[in-house]
């Protein structure tokens, strides 16, 4: 009852801030972008900014997105204004939705672009209550749904995708050519500090000159996209075995204790540097790795953005469809050699994996990890 009472709330602020901005003169060149994404898609979207400065010069871009990917373009001036929203808090406190959407008001865009191929549902909501005159998006081609017909008619202009599964950059790219822009490049990469490879150089100086570096990233949002820290383990200590190498961990704060117990395991040549980075920070060790290996999870992109050779171990079970957002013909690292190491379905999963614990990734044995490893290496030295 309280979840259908705040639903009902919220779709109130949401047409109480159409009406009210449809009712002040447009920001004629302003022109609003959201993306709202993960870590990961948006690192995969991130060079399409440069294209929308060009489809619409002259004009002021905003961009709508989270704190965590705002601060990717911390060193760069991609468009004229951020604005940040906390995703869970917008969801969940009519406040902060109220908050979010005066702000949106005041900067009043003339045209609102939502970008992402696959839509979700609050942000369609957004959009229309941007106000904006002219409203973009790729179309939602589900169909036999009521629902996705009334999200498609908030739209002034829908984009036809390719009935083809596409990695997520050939999609953003499709985006763009189909608004007119000639993508000549698309290139991943980001942008750090000076003092953010710096960083990165200090952090790494105690493990010594070695042959080389290998990242390894243990954790994932997900429970069930996480590999056993011991395979991790095994993994690492057979890497130490048979090269000189130096091992940094890389994360976000929560898996921090998973980084600690691997580094206590494999000992001297390792550091754990999860929950100790910014992203950026993270980026600047990726630029000196000879290699990564980790789940399916934000720095995977990282390390694909700083040309770093990728061994995913993904729980895109195998031979499951590809339109699942767990697919890496979907969402893979992009634009480097890569190795994916899909499991076999665990009795009773069947075409994806329905747990919310590490299950049918623990299918993936760290042998076959290890030596896969050991060739990519043998390649990159």
């Amino acid at each position: 009852m309280k979840t259908q009472l705040f639903h009902q709330f919220s779709k109130v602020l949401h047409w109480e801030a159409r009406l009210r901005n449809e009712l002040k003169p447009a920001g004629n060149n302003t022109v609003l972008i959201v993306r709202l994404d993960a870590i990961g898609d948006f690192i995969l979207f991130r060079p399409s900014l440069r294209y929308f400065r060009n489809l619409f010069p002259g004009q002021r871009l905003v961009l709508l997105t989270t704190a965590v990917n705002a601060d990717l373009l911390a060193n760069e001036s991609l468009v004229d204004r951020v604005i940040t929203m906390q995703r869970g808090r917008f969801l969940a406190n009519p406040f902060y939705q109220r908050t979010l959407l005066a702000e949106l008001g005041r900067i009043r865009p003339a045209v609102t672009i939502y970008p992402a191929y696959t839509r979700e549902g609050f942000v369609d909501r957004l959009v229309y209550a941007s106000g904006a005159r002219e409203r973009l998006a790729f179309r939602d081609v589900r169909t036999g749904s009521r629902r996705v017909t009334r999200r498609n008619a908030i739209y002034t202009r829908l984009i036809a995708p390719d009935p083809v599964v596409r990695h997520e950059v050939e999609r953003n790219r499709e985006f763009l050519e189909k608004l007119g822009a000639k993508v000549t490049d698309y290139e991943l990469s980001l942008t750090p500090s000076e003092l953010e490879r710096q960083f990165a150089h200090n952090v790494l100086r105690p493990l010594g000159s070695h042959g080389g570096l290998v990242v390894l990233a243990p954790g994932a949002s997900a429970a069930s996209r996480r590999w056993p820290p011991e395979y991790f383990i095994e993994v690492a200590r057979r890497l130490l075995a048979a090269h000189p190498v130096a091992i940094a961990l890389v994360g976000s704060a929560p898996e921090r204790a998973i980084g600690g117990t691997i580094a206590a395991a494999i000992g001297g040549r390792s550091v754990n540097l999860i929950g100790a980075t910014t992203l950026l920070q993270a980026y600047s060790i990726m630029e000196l790795a000879a290699l990564y290996v980790g789940n399916d999870t934000g720095p995977k992109h990282l390390a694909a953005a700083a040309k770093v050779p990728v061994l995913e171990i993904g729980v895109h079970l195998r031979g499951a469809d590809n339109n699942l957002g767990d697919s890496p013909l979907r969402f893979g690292a992009w634009g480097v050699p890569k190795r994916v190491f899909a499991p076999e379905p665990l009795a009773p999963c069947q075409g994806e994996c329905r747990s919310t614990e590490a299950h049918c990734i623990t299918n993936i044995k760290p042998d076959a990890v290890a030596a896969a490893a050991l060739e990519m290496l043998a390649i990159t030295r």
